[in-house]
């Protein structure tokens, strides 16, 4: 049906999605829409409601929402009502802010992991599992959901603290050990005794993986073409710095960390196009950072 809306588009008004002028993104029947000209956005918009008129299906404008980032353009339905602007929405269980803040996305996913691990512990009350395989449910119920989509951010200093703070409480609970001024043990030894790693050390691994990934993809790829230049190059920052602390930009920061692992730029461009080199040189980066 897109690709019927994008001939539609490229026939009444002759722009062509390749050329760069908006991205979709596609998953079951929600679409996001991302653009830098309101009215090729507006124009795309109107082809889809179309192409969805003609096969049956009708759009629900209850859930159609913008995000405005750094301006404030409206964007009009084809009847010509405006779309409500808001300043952050949800997609795919990920909350998207418009001035990049993710303050409240973490709280909001650490409240939720904390219901989760609540809900866990009063079944865990009245079972008979053992610690390990208690560690196994916790990872694989609570911290994927709390992890899953954080690779595409980039944490402070502060926030990667309260990971790893939220995740000692767990296992702590797990394992039976009291809060550290009361029995005397470490953070470090509670990963220890339960084999585990810091939750900031493991997103730092599915960032690096994820840098990868973004790697392996053509040039054709935006996000590819936001990340790397040319020849795996790091793409130029293209804003203007304003005065004040600067913010944490992901690209930024995650060469940082690349620039410890390797020694040159040709080991890394040949390590990184390895899918399985690859991620055996950041299990190896991550394990060390762990320690």
């Amino acid at each position: 049906m897109l690709g019927d809306a994008q001939h539609l588009l490229q026939q009444d008004h002759g722009i062509v999605l390749s050329h760069g002028e908006i991205s979709d993104l596609i998953y079951a029947d929600d679409i996001l829409l991302v653009g830098m000209d309101m009215e090729v956005v507006e124009k795309y918009l109107a082809c889809i409601v179309t192409i969805g008129l003609q096969n049956g299906l009708e759009m629900n404008w209850q859930k159609v929402e913008l995000l405005n980032i750094k301006c404030s353009q409206p964007l009009a339905r084809p009847d010509g009502q405006v779309v409500e602007s808001k300043d952050a929405f949800m997609y795919l269980g990920s909350k998207g802010a418009a001035d990049g803040d993710v303050t409240s996305e973490l709280a909001r996913r650490l409240g939720m992991a904390q219901g989760n691990f609540s809900r866990l512990h009063q079944v865990w009350c009245h079972s008979g599992l053992s610690t390990k395989e208690r560690c196994r449910v916790y990872l694989s119920c609570v911290v994927s959901k709390l992890l899953y989509g954080l690779q595409v951010l980039w944490l402070n200093q502060a926030s990667r603290d309260k990971l790893d703070a939220f995740n000692a409480r767990c296992l702590r609970k797990i394992l039976g050990i009291a809060h550290s001024y009361w029995s005397r043990v470490s953070n470090k030894e509670v990963l220890q005794q339960a084999c585990a790693e810091k939750l900031s050390t493991i997103l730092l691994e599915h960032q690096l993986g994820f840098l990868g990934t973004l790697a392996r993809r053509n040039d054709a790829c935006p996000v590819h073409k936001f990340v790397f230049g040319p020849n795996l190059s790091r793409a130029p920052l293209q804003f203007v710095r304003r005065r004040g602390r600067p913010n944490l930009e992901w690209t930024t920061e995650i060469f940082k960390v690349v620039d410890t692992m390797f020694d040159s730029g040709e080991e890394f461009h040949a390590c990184i196009s390895n899918r399985h080199a690859w991620r055996t040189r950041v299990r190896e980066h991550c394990r060390r950072h762990s320690r």
